[in-house]
């Protein structure tokens, strides 16, 4: 897979900024640069929003997760089934296209999904 350039910003501010606070405003207010770039009639200058926010936690849970799980995630956006040696392939792990792109799993054993987010976020 190979690494573009947002997954680079990306990693670079997670290198820089040990506070996880403020790593997603920094995050959610370059989101809302590109989205003002993008979207010149529709621009955004008031507070950062909840919605905001969460979009810029979950572009690094995003990024922890393609470094954790990246033929997982490739296979599961090609809606190709796991193979058997898939750590994930138990929780029924499926990616959530209408909040983000984050890898989630589904079954009874909904919890782990958030043992997988805290693993993968000790990682970066």
């Amino acid at each position: 897979m190979e690494v573009d350039y947002e997954n680079n910003c990306v990693d670079r501010l997670v290198s820089h900024i040990s506070n996880k606070i403020r790593l997603e405003r920094t995050m959610a207010w370059c989101l809302r640069f590109v989205h003002n770039c993008r979207h010149r009639n529709d621009r955004k200058s008031i507070d950062l929003t909840p919605d905001e926010m969460d979009a810029g936690l979950a572009a690094f849970i995003v990024r922890a997760q393609e470094i954790a799980f990246q033929q997982d995630l490739l296979l599961l956006k090609k809606n190709l089934p796991l193979p058997g040696s898939s750590k994930l392939k138990q929780f029924s792990p499926f990616v959530d296209v209408k909040r983000y792109g984050v890898l989630r799993v589904g079954g009874r054993k909904i919890t782990y999904y958030l043992l997988i987010i805290k693993k993968c976020i000790r990682r970066l």
